[in-house]
């Protein structure tokens, strides 16, 4: 028979420092004792769901919950970075004249390889001359041959892009100031050499283009002070370059869902704003409201309403560009108004701080004229709300909740607010405004509530507790199947 024998236990010399830490690590241990605590009761199925909803199927799991340990710092996750494919260390000696690298004030920047690994392309510097600069310069591994495609001007930040057909690529460089960033957009060709496509003035954008065109928005001038944009087509199978002039349609407030663009152009004086849709590519403007608008939030298709930000402080405070340019708080009005009649047809509280970095409230389009306006960002400004656009006037449905999943019919899961635990479901229809209460555990502190759609009016409901990271010994999860005959979903077959 064994027999265990405690033995000593040597801790040697017991430092102030190592007392304390050896005090902590108990107390800590002494609380997790004390607050691994039993799970409260949890509702049953009559507690949880509103009368009418049929349960069709239930599932129960109660697992025990891991307590966290003192453990080491090895046991916290570490960032793993992507490496670059290449480093400055694997390439070859530079030809003669250069060496790898950026000039000082520069990041450097990693080699980037073409998708076939048959080239390279590196950034290096000129050595023995009085003015030293950077160029790009191209390995062929198969020849092994250098050519320098041609000079760069480097920013702070230089950013390599994508690949085109193994022989081009982008490279962005950015110098960050104060009021603006500056740089360049460029394109590498194997073939051709460097082209700058692109000066690049904060917030320019690369839009979204696929192969063969790349397209860059850039600016020149100040914001409200004879401002001017431009579009810049590169053909990458042409090798060809088209400048479209924006005039002061600079920064895109409002994309439609067919893709139709719509700018503020601010006076000079900054008094007023003139929304426009404009398309420098076809020719195509149309110049839909002027006032002291401060944003655009909404234009509806057929371009009869619009929602935007009015203000009456003399000034327009808000610039294009999604307000980086504001030095100065702005209280307006979120405004519905009737571009043909220019009539104000609802107005609310909004304002943009710059500080804060947004607006107030959002505004989504859920369908044609029906708008969703959300006011998490600022509990002061009231519920969210249901605009309906329609004729001469606006229909308003206040709604302190979450809108969710759309389930067809005018039909929404919604939730508590996102201020709320989310403890309860309904479901809600945008064009009656009726209300049919799911499902509800509020009165059942620590549960929450989930739901997933099924089919029709069929509908899964999740009601979890005390999941890993409570102070609970266990979690508990209960997975329902029910069915919501109040309402009816049209079938999208």
């Amino acid at each position: 028979m064994f027999t265990a024998v405690p033995m000593p236990v040597h801790l040697g010399y017991l430092s102030p420092k190592r007392v304390l830490g050896l005090v902590a690590a108990l107390l800590f241990t002494l609380s997790l004792e004390v607050h691994a605590q039993a799970i409260p009761t949890p509702p049953t199925a009559s507690q949880i769901f509103a009368s009418g909803v049929e349960i069709l199927s239930e599932s129960l799991t109660s697992l025990p919950t891991p307590l966290p340990t003192l453990g080491s710092s090895e046991s916290f996750p570490s960032i793993i970075f992507q490496q670059p494919t290449l480093a400055v260390a694997d390439l070859p000696p530079a030809p003669e004249g250069y060496a790898w690298g950026v000039l000082s004030g520069g990041t450097p920047l990693s080699p980037t390889e073409s998708p076939d690994a048959r080239s390279w392309i590196a950034l290096a510097y000129t050595v023995g001359e009085e003015q030293p600069s950077v160029h790009a310069l191209a390995y062929n591994r198969q020849t092994n041959v250098f050519r320098d495609l041609g000079g760069i001007v480097i920013g702070e930040t230089n950013l390599w892009g994508e690949w085109y057909e193994n022989s081009i690529v982008l490279l962005q460089t950015i110098t960050w100031g104060m009021r603006y960033s500056y740089g360049s957009l460029y394109v590498l060709d194997l073939n051709t050499g460097v082209m700058e496509i692109g000066p690049i003035h904060h917030p320019s954008q690369l839009l979204d283009s696929d192969p063969p065109e790349l397209k860059v928005l850039w600016m020149t001038g100040e914001l409200g002070d004879s401002l001017t944009c431009h579009l810049t087509v590169y053909d990458v199978v042409q090798k060809s370059v088209i400048d479209h002039p924006y005039g002061p349609y600079c920064f895109v407030e409002f994309q439609s869902n067919i893709g139709k663009n719509y700018y503020r152009a601010v006076t000079n004086d900054q008094k007023q704003a003139t929304v426009a849709y404009f398309n420098a590519e076809i020719g195509d403007h149309t110049d839909l409201y002027t006032g002291e608008v401060e944003h655009v939030f909404w234009v509806s298709a057929d371009e009869h309403f619009a929602v935007i930000a009015l203000d009456s402080s003399g000034m327009i405070d808000v610039m294009p560009s999604d307000g980086a340019r504001s030095d100065r708080y702005t209280q307006a009005q979120l405004s519905a108004v009737d571009l043909r009649t220019g009539q104000v047809l609802y107005q609310m509280p909004v304002y943009w701080e710059n500080a804060a970095g947004f607006w107030s409230a959002d505004v989504f389009e859920i369908r044609d004229n029906w708008l969703w306006v959300n006011t998490v960002n600022d509990p002061s400004l009231g519920p969210n709300r249901f605009l309906h656009l329609v004729d001469d006037r606006v229909e308003i449905n206040l709604l302190d909740a979450t809108l969710s999943t759309d389930i067809g019919g005018g039909w929404f899961i919604i939730g508590p607010s996102e201020r709320q635990a989310h403890q309860w479901v309904k479901l809600y229809n945008m064009e009656t405004a009726q209300i049919v209460e799911v499902a509800d555990v509020s009165n059942f502190q620590q549960y929450t509530i989930g739901i997933n759609t099924l089919q029709g009016n069929e509908f899964e409901v999740i009601v979890q507790c005390c999941l890993a990271g409570d102070t609970f010994n266990h979690s508990y999860e209960a997975r329902y199947r029910v069915r919501v005959p109040q309402i009816a979903i049209p079938s999208t077959s």
